[in-house]
């Protein structure tokens, strides 16, 4: 299940008239920060997280895979979606979620060739240990959701206040 942020928002009684009066114009307003918001959390992602904070870079494919997509509108729905780990870059949820103990096995070479105690070695099948989750997607959700938080307030305070003051 994807981890999500929750947002729960002050003036719950004011945002739900400003709702039923105007609600394409928050929505616009909201879709337009959350698209920044968006955009910001993926340059974390591949700024921080992915230059050496949790994982170190060897070939830059995992980092030019995050990117933020286009915000979607369902109704008074807003959702914003931060992607990592995709195409070439699959191995990026091995990283995320870790991987249980598991067995590789010689697919179109004959044997596995490998380096372990500075010995060059050669087996057909090898046990892996598994690996631990390295959380460089939802730490990076976790570390700015206060900031993700406070920026939505804005955006409907701006909705709202705007609303107010035309009336």
């Amino acid at each position: 299940m994807p981890n999500l942020l929750t947002v729960q928002l002050k003036g719950k009684e004011k945002l739900l008239r400003g709702l039923r009066e105007k609600p394409a114009r928050i929505v616009a307003i909201v879709g337009g920060r959350m698209s920044r918001i968006t955009m910001m959390l993926a340059g974390y992602i591949a700024a921080r997280k992915l230059s050496g904070q949790a994982l170190k870079v060897q070939t830059g494919v995992l980092r030019a895979s995050v990117r933020a997509l286009p915000t979607t509108v369902e109704g008074a729905k807003v959702t914003g979606t931060v992607r990592a780990a995709e195409g070439p870059a699959f191995y990026g949820q091995f990283h995320e979620y870790g991987t249980m103990p598991h067995e590789i096995t010689a697919g179109r070479a004959r044997m596995l060739a490998f380096v372990a105690g500075g010995r060059q070695r050669w087996a057909k099948s090898v046990a892996h240990p598994g690996s631990p989750a390295q959380y460089f997607m939802r730490d990076s959700l976790n570390e700015n959701a206060e900031q993700i938080r406070d920026e939505l307030q804005a955006a409907l305070d701006q909705a709202i206040g705007n609303h107010e003051r035309s009336l």
